[in-house]
């Protein structure tokens, strides 16, 4: 005997059970249907960060009663899953995912309750406007694929929020005249023609680097991408003093950034974080190459070091300088973003396998 009845699932023939679809025939009921997953790292942000979660935006055009439905896929080993509704604050203008401080400051004008059922359903009325959706598992880093329902008999919209991909600074410091004392120190190492290759710059970060914190990142395989990364298409192979400099310029501000965003953890930065972090060099980019990027950067207990975290910087600088993207004017990039999202999937893709 069943003590309630939720229909969320509204074809031609279940519709009519609806009252107000009964009553007026000529109501059509619209649904939007978004199918997602929640990664460790990327999209699974649990209630503790709960920004990192898939953001939705659900646009209605006139007052409507609403059915939100969120399934989650895994029957066996169910998540304690549910979803939140916000307001859309009237200025924001996609593309875009909100940040933490949003979540902090506004009231949800509805949550679901959060339970381990396959599926979570809340009725809502809503006002015409903007409403920022957000389905969740209860706890960080639990992982799943969900699809949520939205159904309507008004029409309605529903689009997953992200950033377009775009690098806002050069990730590149250069220096001025500064750092001239690590020069005997390069001269020992370099050639005739004052340049070091990859095993000699790894030999030198490790005579100059202060501690084996910042030596974390002098493996062989950043070095060589740092050869890659910093000296022109045409002196591959090889790292001038000048370019030397760079790095260790941006080296410093690279380790700031990281400091920044794992106070509390001692220098170990939470995958979570890194979207941010990345911001802060001067990388926007798309959930898609957050997810890519740290399948082959985050470590099992879902952080990244600091020679991680330097060994991602150095693979987008190269990715990006392959493709052209810091030569592309901002209004070309809108055109050729799809060409340039899966040329850095292919070449993120390809490192990792």
């Amino acid at each position: 005997m069943f003590s309630r009845l939720e229909i969320v699932y509204l074809d031609d023939e279940t519709y009519q059970s609806e009252l107000r679809f009964k009553q007026n025939s000529l109501i059509i009921p619209h649904c939007r249907i978004f199918q997602g997953f929640w990664k460790k790292g990327s999209t699974a942000g649990g209630c503790h960060t709960f920004h990192i979660n898939p953001q939705l935006m659900l646009s209605m055009t006139s007052p409507e009663e609403v059915i939100i439905a969120l399934l989650q896929h895994n029957v066996q080993d169910p998540r304690v899953v549910g979803f939140s509704v916000y307001r859309a604050p009237e200025m924001h203008s996609p593309p875009g995912i909100f940040p933490a401080s949003f979540f902090r400051t506004s009231k949800a004008l509805a949550n679901s309750v959060y339970s381990n059922s396959r599926q979570v359903v809340l009725r809502i009325f809503l006002d015409p406007g903007a409403y920022v959706v957000v389905p969740s598992t209860y706890d960080c880093g639990q992982e799943g694929t969900f699809t949520l329902r939205v159904y309507s008999a008004a029409p309605i919209n529903l689009n997953i929020l992200d950033f377009p991909l775009d690098i806002t600074k050069s990730p590149i410091i250069k220096t001025g005249d500064g750092m001239e004392s690590y020069k005997n120190m390069f001269i020992s190492f370099a050639d005739e023609n004052r340049t070091i290759n990859a095993y000699e710059l790894q030999e030198l970060l490790h005579s100059c680097l202060p501690n084996d914190y910042m030596k974390s990142c002098a493996s062989l395989d950043v070095c060589k991408r740092v050869l890659a990364a910093f000296q022109p298409q045409n002196h591959l192979g090889r790292l001038s003093f000048e370019k030397f400099k760079d790095f260790l310029c941006s080296l410093k501000v690279w380790q700031e950034i990281l400091g920044h965003y794992s106070k509390a953890t001692a220098g170990v930065m939470k995958a979570e974080k890194l979207r941010e972090a990345l911001a802060d060099v001067g990388f926007q980019l798309n959930t898609d190459l957050i997810h890519l990027l740290l399948l082959r950067y985050m470590r099992r207990d879902g952080t990244l070091r600091f020679g991680d975290f330097v060994a991602c910087i150095l693979h987008l600088i190269c990715t990006f300088k392959i493709y052209g993207i810091k030569t592309i004017l901002r209004s070309q990039l809108q055109d050729m973003q799809m060409d340039l999202i899966g040329g850095v999937n292919v070449s993120i893709k390809s490192i990792y396998t």
